[in-house]
């Protein structure tokens, strides 16, 4: 009994390490960066990239920005919210595996990129539909352009200037 509990012990203890082994590389994979900051209010990107890439070290800086959304469903109900992250798409801080569709691309308008968790709240929506999306007391039309694995968040992501647009970060 003992040698056996010791075998599980010993057996449980790799899978462990495996699976923090596998985690890390997958983390490491899709987001290519080491710091992350956030702020209290939006501020233009371009000073804000200046002064962090004057700090010892920093070789490199993205800005995103972000707002709530909401999808409004064919039949006028709200679905529940998420996340619209803006980001630079031409950036390598974030590489998501595109799972159906694209990525987006730097002069995309009303496009967005939804990650896996969040299309499973939205089953009747693939890549290429347009959906109605509400920020604010604003309704826009987007187009869903592509599907990223990503089972643990449901957001989505837009361009960086689209974002910034209609958040009033311009």
């Amino acid at each position: 009994t003992l040698t056996m509990a010791g075998i599980l012990f010993i057996g449980v203890i790799n899978v462990r390490s495996s699976l923090m082994t596998e985690l890390d590389n997958i983390l490491k994979t899709l987001f290519n960066y080491e710091v992350q900051v956030y702020l209290d209010h939006p501020y233009p990107a371009s000073g804000l990239e200046q002064r962090a890439e004057a700090v010892p070290g920093v070789m490199e800086t993205a800005s995103q920005t972000g707002l709530r959304g909401q999808r409004i469903k064919p039949d006028g109900s709200e679905g529940s919210a998420f996340g619209i992250a803006g980001v630079n798409p031409a950036s390598d801080f974030f590489q998501p595996k595109i799972i159906s569709g694209r990525w987006l691309n730097p002069d995309d308008r009303n496009a967005m990129v939804i990650t896996s968790a969040l299309a499973g709240d939205m089953p009747d929506v693939q890549a290429g539909d347009t959906v109605v999306i509400k920020t604010g007391e604003k309704e826009y039309n987007w187009k869903v352009v592509g599907i990223v694995l990503m089972a643990w968040e449901k957001n989505s992501y837009a361009t960086f200037d689209y974002v910034s647009s209609l958040n009033g970060a311009a």
